[in-house]
């Protein structure tokens, strides 16, 4: 894109010349010289107008939204415009695990962080390659769901059992989500959103041959007005009327995403610097648009949700 720069100060300025009658040209130089020095004026002024150089173009500048401080909102992976999707995103979930560290440990709880309002849409481009874009408003972020941690340590196995046996209040909720959206962490006041880009090469391929399978894909994580990258594996399953069911796996750290963990007391007390991330959805036909995360059969769902 090409920033069109314009001074305010510059006007057009109409000049005119009025004659006037009660005016009149007397001088005692002989008039051959005054026709001579009227000559020499005009030359030297047509001289000097052509010597004079045309003011160069301004250059053309590219906005780089991550170089505008101004607009952090609208920092994208991929400032162009994404082609008419084959999906739309439905029925997604994004839960976030983050432990604790710190002597003071003990005294803290890990953190169970989820969102169910996600925005996205699907493409296979001309190299048959799947392309998705998803993005989440980090003040949709819900910090220790008490349900969702149920959920958790009744799972079969026990192995989020002792990680979430506490129970954290409703006054450590709120002051934990409130610490994670504040300026020493997400900073949603200045950076609101959430975006990430993916990539399965070819997706296409599978997809014509196969009704459930695993995709290795490259994700890009845009927060806080920088990118991120990072291998994973994509789990995909063919639901009803042309849906596919997802689902991945993967673990970033703080660092990565150039956040700083949150700690408190001297860092005897503070946030893990690995996260593990689960991300879960249907991907909907595009044209299909009376069908949503409602009419995906629940027991489809379930059965794919309990596989991986």
């Amino acid at each position: 894109r090409t920033l069109c720069l314009a001074d305010p100060q510059l006007r057009n300025r109409d000049l005119k010349f009025m004659p006037s009658s009660n005016c009149t040209l007397r001088s005692s130089t002989p008039l051959s010289l005054q026709l001579l020095a009227y000559g020499l004026i005009v030359a030297l002024t047509a001289a000097c107008a052509g010597s004079q150089p045309s003011p160069a173009p301004l250059p053309k500048t590219t906005a780089d939204p991550l170089s505008n401080p101004q607009n952090p909102s609208d920092v994208l992976a991929d400032t162009d415009e994404p082609p008419q999707p084959d999906w739309l995103l439905s029925d997604a979930q994004l839960i976030i695990h983050i432990g604790k560290t710190g002597r003071l440990a003990r005294l803290g709880h890990n953190h169970l962080v989820s969102a169910s309002d996600l925005q996205g849409r699907a493409w296979i481009d001309a190299t048959n390659s799947l392309n998705a874009q998803v993005s989440l408003k980090v003040n949709d972020l819900e910090v220790d769901n008490l349900d969702l941690r149920k959920s958790f340590r009744e799972q079969p196995g026990g192995e989020w059992l002792d990680i979430y046996k506490s129970i954290p209040t409703a006054k450590n909720i709120a002051d934990t989500r409130k610490n994670m959206l504040g300026s020493r962490v997400l900073d949603a006041q200045h950076y609101p959103t959430l975006r990430v880009q993916a990539v399965a090469a070819d997706a296409a391929a599978e997809f014509e041959v196969a009704n459930a399978g695993s995709l290795n894909a490259s994700i890009e994580i845009t927060l806080k007005a920088q990118r991120s990258n990072t291998p994973v594996t994509l789990h995909w399953q063919r639901l009803a009327a042309g849906s596919i069911a997802w689902q991945a796996r993967f673990e970033v750290t703080h660092q990565s995403l150039g956040l700083d963990p949150f700690s408190a007391l001297g860092g005897a007390l503070a946030v893990a610097d690995l996260l593990r991330i689960e991300v879960s959805g249907v991907l909907v036909r595009s044209g299909n648009v009376q069908i949503n995360a409602t009419n995906v059969r629940h027991e489809e769902r379930t059965q794919y949700s309990t596989r991986f």
